[in-house]
């Protein structure tokens, strides 16, 4: 078994163990739809691109926009201070107006390296204004016992560890070894993430606040 389908299998993880342990709250259904999304639209391009290639391209067009869309919702539930929520906003609208943009000039059978660089640059930023926050204003003793550490911890470590690969992707995809090395990079950092969201739905959250006058350094 080749380590892009130990991959696709450990999609399946995060889900089962929600399902197992009953878990509930908005953030932990955000991690199950994230990962129910790929196994579906993975499974309907299989189908369509079995079927005809270039509607299959077509469709896959749209994988990164809705992608980004759940990563959004994420920390639309994750974010507490109106300043964070109205960045997120933000980055919403120009990322989907850059898909569209991009997607008019690039071919819809070529890797767009720039778009999905974009979509990593703006999750690694989302992920450490998760961070400040928690420094900022903790809400709890130990960060590391909260779920939405791991959730969040999965992607910041999925998106920076491919970062490069995507950009370099449209360029050198035609290219045996760099082909070898993007699928055990990327596939790599996939098992990572999906393992990480998995801890984030089977760890008990720390019910241990943080004291209101130690709530914040400012």
């Amino acid at each position: 078994m080749h380590i892009d389908d130990i991959a696709r299998l450990t999609t399946l993880l995060p889900v089962i163990v929600y399902f197992s342990f009953k878990k509930k709250g908005k953030l932990l259904q955000a991690i199950v739809f994230f990962n129910t999304f790929y196994l579906v639209y993975d499974f309907l391009y299989y189908l369509i691109r079995n079927f005809d290639k270039e509607m299959g391209d077509y469709f896959n067009l749209f994988y990164v926009p809705l992608e980004y869309l759940l990563i959004y919702y994420f920390f639309r539930i994750l974010y507490k201070s109106k300043s964070s929520l109205k960045f997120l906003n933000y980055t919403v609208l120009f990322f989907l107006t850059f898909w569209a943009v991009s997607s008019y000039f690039i071919p819809v059978s070529t890797f767009n390296s720039i778009l999905n660089g974009l979509e990593s640059l703006i999750v690694i930023i989302l992920t450490l204004i998760y961070f400040y926050e928690e420094i900022k204003a903790p809400q709890s003793l130990f960060i590391y016992s909260q779920p939405q550490f791991w959730g969040v911890i999965g992607f910041f470590l999925f998106f920076a560890g491919s970062f490069f690969v995507f950009l370099y992707k449209q360029t050198y995809k035609q290219e045996e070894l760099f082909r070898e090395q993007y699928s055990y990079i990327h596939s790599s950092f996939f098992i990572l993430r999906n393992l990480l969201f998995s801890i984030a739905l089977f760890i008990r959250p720390e019910k241990v606040k943080i004291p209101n006058e130690r709530s914040s350094f400012t």
